[in-house]
Parts: C-alpha cells; structure tokens; sequence
C-alpha cells in the first residue's frame, strides 16, 4: 500500500507577511488614467453601436458626412461676422454713402452705426440669407474636397509635405468656388444696395435684375446669345476670384495643417484637452519598452524616445502620429483655446497673401451699379482704374476690417470643423 499523501504545509506568519509585502502596489497615477480612458472609449464606442475603426476616406459615408461637418462650420462662422462682411463690402466697393468711413481708425464702427440707426439692425445682415446658401455648398465642397484630394495626394506621413498640402487646398478651393460663385455674387450685390426710401430688393429680385443686365463681356448679345449673355452675369469677377483663391485657400490650409501638426506633438500639457490620458499612454509605452531593452541597461533609456511623464512641456508626443493611432490608443485632441488661435492665425496669413484679388473681384462684380462700370468689364481694365483712383493703397482698402473679419470667421470655421467630425466620427 502507498503511504497516505501528506498535507502541504501551512504558511507561516512571516512567509504572507513576505507574500504581502512582495505583492505589487497599486497601478500608478498614469497607468489608472490610461485604463480610464480605455474603459471610456470602450464604453463610448458600446453606448454609439459602432466600433471604433479606421475611415475610409473614399467611402459615401465618410464624404456625406464631411460635406454635413464642412457646411455648418462654413454657416456658423459666417454667422458670427455677418455685420463686418456688411462693412467690408460696403469699403472695397467704393460705396458712395460709406466711402468717407474708409481709412479712419473707427470708421467700422461709424459704418455700422450708420446702417443701424439708417436700416435697424437686420440692415447689419442684409444679404447673409444669401450668404448661407452659398456659404453651405461652398464650406462643404471645400472640406471634403481636401479630405480626398489629401487622402490621394498625402496616403502616408512621409507625403505630407508643405507642398502638398498648400496643393491640396488651392484645388479644394478652387473647385469649391466653381460651384458656390453665382450666390456669392447674388450676397455681394444685395449687401452693396442702400436703399433708405425704398425697399430692400429680395434674392429672387436682384438674382432676375442680375440677368436682365447688359453683359459686360457681350454688351449687345441678341438671341441665343443672350441667355448666355445673361448667365455669365452671375460669374462677373470670376477669373480673379480664381487667382485669388489659389494662396487664399492653400495658403490657410497649409498654415492650419502646419500649427495643428505642431501642437500635436509639442507642449502637448497646454495644447491637448485629453494631456493626462496621452502622458498615461506615453508613460506605459515607455515601461512596455524597458524589458527589450534590459540587456543594454546603459544606453536604453535613449532608445525609445523621451519619457512622456517627465517633462512639462510634452515634446515626447511627438512618438504619437499626429493623424492618429490606429492600433485603438488614445488620440491626442487639440483643446478649444488651441484649435481656434492656430485657425485665426491661418486665417491672418491667406487674408494678407490674397487681399489684392478680392478688392478686384468685387468691383468687378458690382461694375454695373458702380460708379466705374464700364472700366471694371476685364481684370486688366479694373486693375488699371484702383490704380489710376487710389494708387497701389487702393488695393489694401479694407485690410484692417478684412483682419478683424477673417480672424473669428477661420477660428471658428476650423473648430467648429473639427468638432464636427468628432462628433460625426470621421476624425
């Protein structure tokens, strides 16, 4: 017979107190934020019914859903200068009744106190009506259309260069413009109208007097010609609208790109609204890293990047890839201070590279109801009369409103953007 198995001995006192004191602490501060944020995003992605997964950027989905996110950011940044653009035209037209508010330090807020004793407030937003309906097809076409052209043209990191990117948005821009231009006429010429005695024309009214107007290209078009006549009244301006979108566009988009890039990866503590969650990230990536690296003690540290906890200032962030992480990590996200500074600041820099050409465009557009007219029918000719009238100052007439115009309406239109597509789940 085989011997009765013994029992295992039973632990001393002074082996659990061992056992105990052997047993590791509780996670670290960064280690509990990074399982936090996993937990919410885990969480948030049960509570939508969607998984998290990478877009595919030429999918309907993902373009319906850029053209919704690119057409209400262009509306509500619209909406939030509407009584500036007012101004603005009414001093890069000439307008008689404004043009002595013009080079003075308040002739804005001269201006906008003449139209609301004059016209009441709603006079501060004459033609935004048409302003939103061009503004929605143009913002929406302008973002989705960089959102392909840059999925085509920058497919990885290493091809997102500056080129490319000032590229990608000079072709948004100017495809955008070819589709929205007849209602971006339409809102010049109903906000270039003062009328004290009678009423204000509607869309349809201007759009029909629009038509009916001699063409400045066939002054004496009959038959077919005229309705062809006709059409290209809505497209007065149209050619220096190009050449002005070209560093308009590129220009705000390389600018915003560059700055978001950056921020992303640079003083991330003061420019990321989820910093404590991207450190947690950054601190457990590096501790993964430490046992490949155990049979070089001397020289590991180095090798995988700067810790993510130990400075303030975030520059290690630059190991997260500013488009994202694909593998399901935290995603840096830009705060709301951060998102709407380096889009006021794209928008100074295309303001000032592409000003010239919008002075042009709208006395071009305006040249049947101005005083120039029949000097305004070509670029060449409504170059040569600004010149002739005002010198190489009158192609900066506005500027100054154009900055305090141009700085809110880009902040807002790329934060709202970029919210948006949070929300939409395109980011």
């Amino acid at each position: 017979m085989s011997p009765a198995p013994t029992a295992p001995p039973q632990p001393t006192a002074a082996a659990l107190a061992l056992a105990q004191a052997a047993r590791p602490l509780q996670p670290p501060p960064a280690q509990q934020l990074l399982s936090e944020a996993q937990t919410a995003a885990e969480q948030a992605t049960a509570a939508s019914g969607r998984p998290r997964r990478p877009r595919n950027k030429q999918s309907l989905d993902y373009i319906l859903r850029s053209l919704l996110a690119g057409g209400i950011a262009g509306c509500a940044a619209k909406t939030a200068i509407a009584p500036l653009d007012r101004v603005k035209i009414l001093f890069q037209t000439s307008n008689p009744a404004y043009e002595k508010y013009t080079g003075t330090s308040l002739g804005t807020l001269h201006a906008m106190g003449k139209i609301t004793r004059e016209q009441g407030i709603l006079g501060l937003f004459q033609g935004h009506s048409a302003t939103l309906l061009r503004i929605f097809p143009y913002a929406a076409i302008k973002f989705m259309a960089y959102e392909q052209i840059k999925a085509v043209m920058m497919p990885t990191p290493k091809d997102d260069t500056a080129l490319r990117k000032f590229l990608a948005g000079s072709i948004a821009g100017c495809f955008s413009v070819m589709c929205s231009y007849p209602l971006d006429i339409l809102r010049v010429r109903l906000a270039f109208e003062v009328r004290l005695t009678r009423p204000q024309l509607s869309l349809i009214d201007t759009a029909r007097t629009m038509y009916n107007e001699p063409s400045t290209l066939f002054p004496n078009a009959q038959g077919w010609l005229r309705p062809v006549a006709g059409a290209l009244n809505f497209y007065r301006g149209f050619m220096p609208t190009l050449y002005g979108m070209i560093p308009y566009a590129g220009v705000s988009f390389l600018t915003y790109e560059t700055l978001k890039t950056y921020t992303l990866t640079h003083h991330q503590d003061i420019t990321l609204a989820n910093w404590d969650a991207v450190q947690a990230q950054q601190s457990q990536a590096q501790r993964d890293s430490q046992p490949d690296h155990a049979s070089g003690a001397s020289g590991a540290p180095g090798a995988s990047g700067a810790p993510g906890a130990s400075g303030a200032s975030g520059e290690s962030g630059a190991s997260l890839d500013a488009r994202g992480d694909d593998r399901g990590g935290v995603r840096p996200v830009l705060n709301a201070m951060t998102n709407l500074t380096i889009g006021g600041m794209s928008g100074i820099l295309a303001q000032t590279c592409s000003y010239p050409f919008e002075v042009i465009r709208r006395h071009m557009q305006v040249a049947a109801r101005s005083a120039g007219g029949k000097r305004h029918t070509t670029t060449l000719k409504t170059i040569a009369d600004i010149y002739a009238r005002k010198g190489l100052r009158g192609f900066w007439v506005g500027l100054s409103i154009g900055y305090i115009k141009v700085t809110p309406m880009f902040a807002v239109s790329f934060y709202s953007y970029e919210w948006l597509k949070q929300v939409l789940d395109i980011d």
